[in-house]
C-alpha cells in the first residue's frame, strides 16, 4: 500500500508538471491513471487529489463543465474525508467556475457555502475575501441592497481586524455603490471616511486621487465651498 500510495502521488505530481507546461494530453493522462490506482486501492485522499487535479487542467483548457464535474466529485470526497483545507479550496473553484459561466446564482452558492466552512473554522482572514468577493458577485447580479449588505460586514471586519488596507479597499467600494445608487452624499460620505484611512496609510498617490474625487463630487453637489477646500489641500500635498 505505501509503494502505491508514493505512484498515485507521484502520478498526480507528474500531472501537474505537464499542467504547468500546457500539455493536458499527458497531464490528464497522469490524473486519470493516478485516479485509477487510488480507486482501485481504496486511497480516498489519492482519489480527491486526483478529481481536483484533472478539475485544474479542464478548467485550463476552459472546459468549464468538465471542470465543475471533476470539483464537485473533490467536493463530496473532502467532505467525506473531513478536509476542511480542500472543501475550502474546491468550493472557491466551483463558485468561480459557475461565475465564468454567468451562473451567478449557482455562483452565490458555492461562495455562501464557502463563507459558512470558514467561518465554522474562525478562519476572519479569508472570511474577509469571500465578504468581498460576495458583495462584487451580488453587485454584478444587480442587487445593489446585498451588495452593500456584504460590504458592510466586510468593512466591520476590516476594523476588527485593525486592516487598513481592507478598510480603504471596502470603503471604495461602498462610495462606487452609493454612485451607483445615485446617492452623492452617501458617495461622499464614504470617500471622506476612505481619506482618514488613506492617510493614516501615507499613501500620497491614494491621497491625491482621493482629494480629487471628492473635489468633482463636492462640484456636482454644488458644494463649491468644501469643493475649493479639497482642491486647496490637494495643491498643499503636491
Amino acid at each position: 500500500m505505501g509503494n502505491q500510495a508514493f505512484i498515485i502521488r507521484l502520478l498526480g505530481t507528474l500531472g501537474n508538471a505537464y499542467r504547468h507546461m500546457n500539455d493536458y494530453g499527458q497531464a490528464i493522462a497522469c490524473q486519470e491513471r493516478s485516479l485509477k490506482l487510488a480507486c482501485e486501492s481504496g486511497d480516498r485522499r489519492g482519489e480527491m487529489a486526483a478529481v481536483n487535479n484533472l478539475g485544474l487542467v479542464y478548467k485550463a483548457q476552459r472546459q468549464t463543465d468538465k471542470a465543475i464535474a471533476m470539483e464537485e466529485l473533490a467536493l463530496d470526497l473532502a467532505r467525506e474525508l473531513e478536509d476542511r483545507a480542500v472543501e475550502i479550496q474546491v468550493l472557491k473553484n466551483l463558485g468561480n467556475a459557475h461565475y465564468a459561466l454567468g451562473q451567478i446564482d449557482r455562483a452565490l452558492f458555492y461562495y455562501q457555502e464557502r463563507l459558512a466552512v470558514v467561518r465554522g473554522l474562525g478562519d476572519r482572514r479569508t472570511e474577509l475575501q469571500i465578504l468581498k468577493t460576495l458583495s462584487n458577485a451580488f453587485y454584478s447580479m444587480g442587487d445593489m441592497d446585498q451588495a452593500n449588505d456584504q460590504a458592510q460586514a466586510r468593512l466591520q471586519l476590516a476594523k476588527d481586524l485593525h486592516d487598513l488596507s481592507a478598510q480603504e479597499q471596502t470603503l471604495n467600494s461602498l462610495a462606487t455603490l452609493q454612485l451607483a445608487a445615485g446617492n452623492l452624499e452617501g458617495a461622499r460620505t464614504y470617500s471622506q471616511q476612505r481619506l482618514v484611512v488613506a492617510t493614516a496609510l501615507k499613501d500620497p498617490e491614494m491621497v491625491d486621487e482621493i482629494l480629487a474625487l471628492l473635489n468633482s463630487s463636492c462640484y456636482a453637489m454644488g458644494d463649491y465651498g468644501q469643493a475649493n477646500d479639497y482642491q486647496r489641500q490637494r495643491l498643499k500635498a503636491s
